[in-house]
C-alpha cells in the first residue's frame, strides 16, 4: 500500500509503509505531518494513517526481513532437493547368506548400501543444478529490471515522438475548472485568444507600450489547476507572489495563458500532457505580436507550470531560454500508483502515464539553457532536480538546478526579479545567461532582509530591543512560516526564561506570542505547539512564582500585568486547558492584572469545558479573584449555566461569593454599575436561602437594568416577585422588548399585557430599544413619538408592510462640559430593517424623504450581499453614490405605490 504525505504545502510520495517508516525515524517527516493511503476518507495525522507496529512475540526472535524481490515476483523461487533415506525400503530384495567379512576384504555390499554410499554426490550435483538454475534465472530477471529502470529513468526518443501513438484512458476526476477568465485592467493586461491543437485558449497578455520597440517577452505558467484569474494583477505577500508581476514592471511583455480545459476553454484536463502542446502554442502566439522581439521569447513558471516549462524544454526549442521555479522534475516518483497531486485523470497504475510526464526522463533532449530553481524545504523536488542536473552535466546538455533556503513558495518572489534583470542583461544573438549559487542567496536574503528570522538571529547574537524589532516587521515578515522560524522562537524564548524576571522581560514575551499568534500554516502551527508552548508556559510558570517581583497587586507594574495576561491567553488558546489552569488559578489569586479585561475571555475559556469549568471552581473556592477579574469569573458561571454548558455549583454560591455579590449590588458607583448587572444574573444560579438574601438588594437598585436581571432570577426559580415586575416593565416603552423578551424565554409568554402587543407600542418599544444600543444612544431618548404610520409595497421586501416613522430627541455632548449639550432632534423607522438618522437634515424631512432615505439604504446593502450574476452590472452598482441610490429607491417607491408622493 502505498502512502502520500502533505507538508510545507507540498505532497510527498508515494512511498511505501518501510520507506514512510524510515524517513518518520530520520526526521524528515514527523508524526504529526498531515498524510493518505487507498481506503482513507481524507487526510489525518501521519500517526493515525500508519499501521501499529507488531511486536515479536515473547522469546520469539523477530524474523530478518526478506531482501526485495525482482518486479513481477511474489514470492522467493523454490529450491530443488531430493529428501534422505532414513531406512531400508521394505521392498529391497534380501541378499543370500555369506560369511561375516570386512568393508577392506573387498566383498560386495549389499545393493541399498551401494546406493547410500553414492547418494551424497546425486544430491550435491542436484543442489548445484539448482543453484545453476536460480543464478540463471536471477541473472534474466535482473538484466530485464535493469533494462526497465534504464527504460524509466532515461528515453531514446524525445518526448512528442515518445508520446506519438500513446492512448490515454481518461477518467473521472477531482480537477474543476475556475470559470471564465476576469477581465483585467486595461492598462495592465489585455484578455485574448490564441490557438492551440484543442481550439482557441484565453491568456492575458502585456498591452502594446507603443513606443516602436521590439520587447523581450516571457509565456509564464501558472501554478496550481483551474486558470488564470486576478492573482496576476492584485497585490500579494512576497511569500508567495503567484503574479510573476517582476517581468511586466521590468519592461518585459508577460504572457499567461490558461490550459485545455481550465476557465472557460475547449478540450478536458490532462495533466501535463496536452498541456506542454498549449504552452507551445502559446510560445508560438506572442512570437506574431508587433512589439514582441520573436528572438528573445523565454518561457517561464512555478509549480505545475514549472513542470509544464521542464517539459516543453525537453520537447522544443522554440524559445531562448526556460525557467522552471519548483516544478516537479521526476513525474514516476509523484504520480505513480499513488493519487499524485489528487486529481490524476487516468489510472495511475499506469506506469507509461507517469513515465510519459517525466521530465527527468527526456534530459538529454533539452537544447535550450533550462534553470531550475526550489527552495530547501521541499527536498523531495530538489533533489531530484539535482539528479537531473548531474545527468545533463555528464551528457553536457544545458539544465542546471538551483537550490535556494527558502520553501517552495517563498523563492518565488527573488527569483522572478533576478531573472527579469537577467533577461533584460540578455541582449546578444544568443542566450548569454548564467545563475551562480552566491547571486541567488544574495537575491534571496535581500527581498528577505528584515524577516522574522533575521531579527531572532540578530537578537540571539547581540541582544537589543527585541520588542522593538518584532513591532518594526510588516505583518508578513513576522510571521513564523519555517521549521527554522520555529527553533529560533523557542532559542528566544529559553534565553529569556533564563534571564532576570521584569517588565522588559515580560513584555518582549508578548511580542512573540503576537509573532506566534500569526501563523497560518498549519504544520508550523503544530510545531509552535509542540516546540514554543512548553518554553512559554514554563516562562510563565517562573515569573508568577517570582513573589519578590510579581506577586501582588500592590506594587505591580499595570503595563507588566496586562502583558502576562496577554501571554496567558496565548497558552490557554494554543494548549490544553487543563495543563494551563494552574497558571490561571495562581494568577487570579494573586490579583495579576485584576482589573484588565482579558479575564474575561480568559475565564470564557472554562465556560465552554465542564470539566474544567468545575476544576476551575473548586480550584478557586474561598479564594475568589478581586476586581474585574472576579466579575469576569461571575459572568462566565453565569453564561455556563444559561447555556446549559455546564451544572456545577456556582463558584459565588458561598460565604465569601455572597460577600462579594452584596457589595456589587449596594454600590452605587456609577462606574461599576454592570458588576451589579451581573451579580443580579447571578442570583439565578444560589441556593434559595442566598438567593432570598440578595434579591430584595437586586430588585431595589436604581438601575432599570438591574432591577429587570433580578426579576428575571427570581422568575427563573418560579418567583412571584420577578413575575409582577416583568409585567410592569412590559408596559414601559424604555423597557418592553427586553420584559417581553424574558417572559418568553421563561414560558410566560401569557402573561404578557395585551397593551404591550399592540402594533403601534410594541413599534416604539422597538425603536427605543435600537436607540438604546451603545452604537445608537447607549441610553432611553429623552422623547419619542410617532412621525408617521402608513403601508408600503416596499421595494426591498418585495412585499406590502405596516412602516412606522418616529420622531425622537437627545442630548448631544460637544466634549465642552455639560453645560455645552443640547437637545437634537432625529429621526428613525421600525417596519423593516430598524434604522435611525442623526442629524442628516437641516429642516424637518417630510415622510416621503424619510422612506425614500431607508429604501435607498436597504437597496444598497441588498446589492453588496447578493450573488447577481451579472458581474459587470453588479460592480457598477457598488460605486454608485448615495443620491444615486436615492433616485433608485425613489422610482421604485412610486412605480410600487401609485399615487403616493416621495419627495
Amino acid at each position: 500500500m502505498n502512502y502520500l504525505v502533505h507538508k510545507h504545502g507540498q505532497q510527498h510520495g508515494p512511498f511505501s509503509e518501510a520507506a514512510l517508516r524510515q524517513k518518520l525515524a530520520n526526521g524528515e517527516f514527523a508524526p504529526m505531518d498531515m498524510a493518505w493511503r487507498e481506503g482513507l476518507p481524507g487526510w489525518m495525522p501521519l500517526k493515525n494513517v500508519l499501521p501499529p507496529e507488531m511486536p515479536p512475540l515473547p522469546g520469539v526472535p523477530a524474523a530478518p526481513v526478506p531482501p526485495p524481490l525482482p518486479p513481477g515476483q511474489t514470492s522467493p523461487q523454490p529450491v530443488a532437493t531430493l529428501p534422505v533415506p532414513t531406512e531400508v525400503s521394505l521392498r529391497e530384495p534380501v541378499a543370500s547368506p555369506t560369511p561375516h567379512r570386512t568393508f577392506s576384504e573387498g566383498v560386495s555390499k549389499p545393493a541399498w548400501k551401494r546406493q547410500r554410499t553414492w547418494w551424497p554426490w546425486v544430491l550435491g550435483a542436484v543442489i548445484l543444478c539448482g543453484f545453476g538454475l536460480l543464478f540463471t534465472i536471477g541473472f534474466l530477471v535482473l538484466q530485464k529490471v535493469n533494462k526497465q529502470v534504464t527504460a524509466a529513468s532515461s528515453a531514446e526518443k524525445p518526448l512528442f515522438e515518445d508520446r506519438a501513438g500513446h492512448r490515454t484512458v481518461w477518467k473521472k476526476s477531482s480537477h474543476k475548472a475556475s470559470g471564465p477568465a476576469e477581465d483585467p485592467p486595461k492598462e495592465v493586461f489585455e484578455k485574448v485568444r490564441y490557438p492551440s491543437d484543442a481550439g482557441s485558449l484565453v491568456a492575458y497578455v502585456t498591452p502594446d507600450p507603443k513606443d516602436g520597440k521590439k520587447h523581450p517577452a516571457i509565456v509564464w505558467a501558472h501554478g496550481g489547476f483551474g486558470g488564470i484569474s486576478s492573482y496576476f494583477w492584485q497585490e500579494a505577500s512576497k511569500y508567495d507572489d503567484q503574479s510573476a508581476r517582476a517581468f511586466r514592471e521590468a519592461g518585459i511583455v508577460l504572457m499567461t495563458p490558461s490550459w485545455r480545459g481550465e476557465n472557460d476553454n475547449p478540450g478536458r484536463f490532462e495533466l501535463f500532457f496536452g498541456e506542454v502542446n498549449d504552452l507551445l502554442a502559446a510560445v508560438k502566439h506572442v512570437k506574431t505580436l508587433p512589439y514582441v522581439d520573436p528572438n528573445r521569447v523565454y518561457i517561464g513558471g512555478h509549480s505545475t507550470g514549472g513542470t509544464l516549462t521542464l517539459l516543453a524544454s525537453t520537447a522544443s526549442d522554440e524559445f531562448r531560454a526556460a525557467f522552471s521555479l519548483g516544478g516537479m522534475p521526476d513525474g514516476r516518483d509523484v504520480l505513480y500508483a499513488g493519487e499524485g497531486f489528487g486529481n490524476t485523470p487516468y489510472d495511475s497504475l499506469k506506469e507509461r502515464e507517469s513515465l510519459l510526464r517525466s521530465p527527468i526522463r527526456y534530459t538529454r533532449f533539452i537544447t535550450r539553457p533550462t534553470f531550475y530553481f526550489e527552495g530547501e524545504d521541499n527536498p523531495t523536488f530538489a533533489e531530484s532536480a539535482q539528479k537531473m542536473g548531474r545527468r545533463a552535466a555528464n551528457i553536457n546538455v544545458p539544465f542546471q538546478a538551483f537550490t535556494l533556503p527558502g520553501t517552495h513558495f517563498d523563492i518565488v518572489h527573488p527569483v522572478t526579479s533576478l531573472v527579469a534583470r537577467k533577461i533584460l542583461a540578455d541582449t546578444g544573438d544568443t542566450c548569454n545567461m548564467s545563475f551562480t549559487d552566491a547571486e541567488l542567496r544574495q537575491a534571496y536574503d535581500e527581498a528577505f532582509s528584515h524577516t522574522l528570522g533575521t531579527v531572532l538571529t540578530a537578537w540571539l547574537t547581540d541582544g537589543g530591543d527585541l520588542t522593538k524589532a518584532l513591532k518594526d516587521l510588516d505583518a508578513d515578515d513576522a510571521e513564523p512560516r519555517t521549521t527554522k522560524h520555529v527553533k529560533l522562537l523557542k532559542q528566544t524564548i529559553e534565553k529569556l526564561r533564563a534571564a532576570p524576571a521584569g517588565p522588559v522581560i515580560t513584555g518582549q514575551i508578548a511580542a512573540l506570542t503576537e509573532i506566534c499568534d500569526s501563523v497560518t500554516d498549519s504544520d508550523i502551527y503544530d510545531a509552535l505547539v509542540d516546540e514554543v508552548l512548553p518554553a512559554i508556559n514554563s516562562w510563565a510558570k517562573k515569573r508568577l512564582g517570582d513573589s519578590a517581583t510579581f506577586a501582588a497587586a500592590s506594587g505591580e507594574d499595570p503595563s507588566e500585568a496586562a502583558q502576562f495576561l496577554q501571554v496567558l491567553q496565548y497558552v490557554l488558546d494554543y494548549g490544553e486547558t487543563g495543563k494551563a489552569r494552574p497558571l490561571v488559578v495562581v494568577a487570579a489569586r494573586n490579583g495579576v492584572g485584576q482589573e484588565d479585561y482579558t479575564w474575561t475571555s480568559l475565564f470564557n475559556t472554562f465556560s465552554t469545558d465542564p470539566e474544567q469549568m468545575t476544576l476551575l471552581v473548586k480550584d478557586l473556592k474561598g479564594s475568589l479573584p478581586p476586581g474585574f477579574a472576579g466579575v469576569a469569573l461571575l459572568d462566565s458561571a453565569n453564561q455556563a449555566r444559561l447555556k446549559d454548558k455546564w451544572k456545577g455549583v456556582h463558584p459565588f454560591d458561598s460565604a465569601a461569593g455572597v460577600a462579594l455579590l452584596q457589595e456589587w449590588l449596594e454600590s452605587r458607583d456609577t462606574e461599576t454599575t454592570s458588576y451589579a448587572h451581573s451579580a443580579a444574573v447571578g442570583l439565578a444560579y444560589l441556593s434559595p436561602t442566598n438567593r432570598a438574601k440578595l434579591l430584595p438588594l437586586a430588585l431595589a437598585h436604581p438601575d432599570e437594568e438591574v432591577r429587570l436581571e433580578a426579576a428575571w432570577s427570581d422568575l427563573k426559580n418560579e418567583g412571584t416577585t420577578g413575575l409582577d415586575v416583568l409585567k410592569k416593565a412590559c408596559l414601559d416603552v424604555h423597557r418592553s422588548s427586553t420584559a417581553k423578551r424574558y417572559l418568553e424565554e421563561l414560558k410566560h409568554a401569557a402573561d404578557i399585557p395585551a397593551a404591550a402587543k399592540e402594533p403601534e407600542f410594541a413599534a416604539k418599544a422597538t425603536m427605543s430599544e435600537w436607540l438604546q444600543h451603545p452604537n445608537e444612544l447607549g441610553a432611553p431618548p429623552l422623547s419619542l413619538e410617532v412621525y408617521d404610520k402608513t403601508e408600503l409595497y416596499w421595494p426591498p421586501r418585495q412585499q406590502k408592510i405596516p412602516l412606522w416613522l418616529f420622531k425622537f430627541t437627545y442630548r448631544f455632548d460637544s466634549n465642552e462640559g455639560e453645560a455645552a449639550k443640547e437637545v437634537k432632534t432625529s429621526y428613525g423607522m421600525v417596519g423593516t430593517v430598524t434604522w435611525s438618522f442623526f442629524a442628516e437634515d437641516a429642516a424637518a424631512p417630510t415622510p416621503g424623504h424619510l422612506y425614500v432615505k431607508h429604501c435607498a439604504l436597504e437597496l444598497e446593502h441588498q446589492a453588496e450581499d447578493e450573488e447577481d450574476e451579472d458581474e459587470d452590472h453588479k460592480l457598477d452598482k457598488k460605486k454608485w453614490t448615495t443620491e444615486e441610490w436615492r433616485v433608485e429607491a425613489r422610482k421604485q417607491l412610486e412605480k410600487s405605490n401609485p399615487g403616493r408622493s416621495f419627495e
